[in-house]
């Protein structure tokens, strides 16, 4: 079952940005995921889905750039990857992270196996990318100020 799971999950055209985070199924994390309060819940679902209060996702919907408002690269998009694994202007915060995880082969799993969710949570609730997701959140409820006063 486990072995269909995975083939399921690694052959799927959906979830380019879950797998990034989550490679391989893990019944483990599933039950670990059980556990977490709505808050953390919400932080992990819009980190790993990439749905969350990132530029390159409300640009969708919304009239802003969705470049990395944190790196403030012209081509970077700031996407929940992004955040976690290339934003250079987090380059501390991302090798901070990865050295807490010890080298690959010290272990049975790989890095990127061992990206659990409390790491996540806890990398998402950063001071910087907080603020980030708070701006972007403003800037969403100013958008939508603007389009109502110009409606009426």
């Amino acid at each position: 079952m486990v072995k269909r799971w995975q083939f399921d999950w690694t052959t799927s055209m959906n979830y380019e940005i879950s797998r990034k985070f989550f490679p391989k199924v893990n019944r483990e994390r599933q039950r670990q995921t059980r556990t977490k309060s709505r808050k953390n819940l919400q932080l992990l679902a819009q980190a790993a889905t990439g749905h969350g209060l990132f530029a390159g996702q409300l640009s969708k919907w919304h009239d802003m750039p969705a470049t990395c408002q944190l790196c403030e690269s012209r081509e970077a998009i700031e996407t929940s990857w992004h955040i976690w694994h290339e934003c250079e202007a987090l380059e501390v915060e991302q090798l901070q992270r990865v050295a807490a995880q010890g080298p690959p082969e010290a272990t049975e799993q790989s890095a990127s196996d061992k990206q659990d969710q409390d790491q996540i949570i806890a990398y998402f609730r950063l001071d910087r990318i907080a603020d980030l997701m708070e701006r972007n959140s403003m800037t969403i409820e100013t958008l939508k100020e603007l389009r109502e006063r110009e409606s009426q």
